[in-house]
């Protein structure tokens, strides 16, 4: 502990993705920020470069959007696919130590880049389109010199955790004399939603960004609406029969569907996906959503895939990511650096990490991984009351 504390300092500024990297592996943690050590720069495109060049792709269209005056309302394709190529075009060169325009390879890999792009620009300004919810900020930073001031968790010791952060987007929708909170979070891997990663404290960012925001707005009507992340893929699409491209790409954009948890709200619900207002009473309808993971059976109740939280149980998640990032801080600060990476199904952070050559360990050979226990929304919410009802 006090190696810990000469490392870190008494309070520990951080970050919510290192909360997550210490929850997947404490020595890949240790390695990445307190060793500091780095793995030896190589002539290639690495995914995490991809993954930055997307959010700078996206990041550049808002800010030309909002420079130009023009609303994502009133969008077309054409005009949505011109912006977002010129936002590649724009950003490429600088990401991948300027390797992007080195090779007949790489040229071919803008444009693939182009085309994804493309493709989730055009799907973000549908999904706002067909919605009330309307972009209020992007890129909003958390923390020292940014335009929110950073979340301070207090620990057991009396110490802080103090965290800073960028929101990829926040939109707002203006009903019921409130402000509803809509997070997004881009991610270009295959990241969703879970329960059990928020659980272990493997996903904690969505949930942490949308309390900040609401702790920040406290003097007005702000309150949860949706926290979700949209994720820049390339979809494809198996055919067996015959379709028409109408067809093929109302499927594509389906598998574009956001991953996230939706309050349970009829204003907030329509507002996120006209697909649930009546086009005659203006009232709720039932239907399937290709924007938000909410779908109704005619019975007229959610799916058992549909994610909806009331604003109580959304009050209950962020309390309890806020612990979950105390416990992670106060190991931190308790010098925990053993290698003890997670295993899900079959799944562990040692298939990315980059300090296997450090660490030495031969899980093949002595496969003692952190076995997590298998959590569903049921038991997670199970869990949650049974801790209330012990205070």
């Amino acid at each position: 502990p006090k190696t810990a504390k000469n490392l870190y300092g008494k309070n520990i500024l951080s970050s919510v993705s290192r909360l997550e990297r210490f929850a997947a592996c404490p020595f890949a943690y240790f390695a990445e920020y307190g060793l500091k050590a780095r793995p030896r720069q190589l002539y290639q495109l690495r995914t995490p470069d991809l993954g930055n060049l997307f959010h700078q792709v996206l990041e550049q269209f808002a800010a030309t959007l909002k420079k130009d005056g023009i609303s994502w309302q009133t969008l077309t394709q054409e005009e949505t696919e011109r912006r977002m190529d010129a936002a590649v075009d724009e950003a490429a060169p600088h990401r991948g130590n300027e390797i992007l325009m080195d090779s007949a390879a790489n040229r071919y890999l803008i444009k693939r880049l182009k085309r994804i792009s493309r493709r989730a620009g055009w799907t973000l300004v549908r999904h706002i389109q067909s919605g009330m919810f309307e972009p209020a900020g992007y890129e909003v930073g958390f923390g020292p010199h940014e335009a929110l001031p950073p979340i301070v968790i207090g620990m057991s010791d009396g110490s802080k955790l103090i965290l800073r952060g960028k929101i990829d987007r926040v939109d707002l929708l203006d009903a019921e004399g409130n402000k509803f909170v809509k997070i997004i979070d881009y991610k270009s891997g295959t990241k969703a939603f879970d329960f059990q990663d928020i659980y272990y404290g493997l996903q904690l960012q969505l949930l942490l960004y949308l309390d900040a925001y609401l702790k920040n707005h406290g003097t007005e009507s702000y309150r949860p609406g949706g926290v979700f992340y949209f994720r820049i893929t390339d979809p494809t699409q198996t055919v067996t029969e015959e379709m028409s491209a109408e067809e093929i790409e109302k499927l594509l954009y389906s598998k574009m569907q956001m991953s996230g948890l939706v309050l349970e709200n009829e204003t907030v619900i329509k507002a996120m996906d006209e697909v649930f207002v009546d086009p005659v009473s203006g009232g709720m309808r039932l239907g399937a959503s290709d924007i938000i993971p909410l779908k109704y059976t005619k019975k007229g109740t959610p799916t058992a895939s549909s994610l909806l939280a009331t604003e109580e149980e959304y009050n209950a998640l962020m309390a309890f990511t806020a612990k979950r990032a105390a416990t992670i801080g106060e190991s931190m600060k308790a010098g925990i650096i053993t290698p003890a990476p997670y295993r899900k199904q079959n799944s562990t952070p040692c298939d990315y990490c980059v300090f296997s050559s450090i660490c030495r360990y031969e899980y093949k050979d002595r496969p003692y991984y952190r076995n997590l226990r298998k959590i569903g929304k049921e038991d997670f919410w199970e869990n949650l009351n049974e801790t209330d009802e012990r205070k």
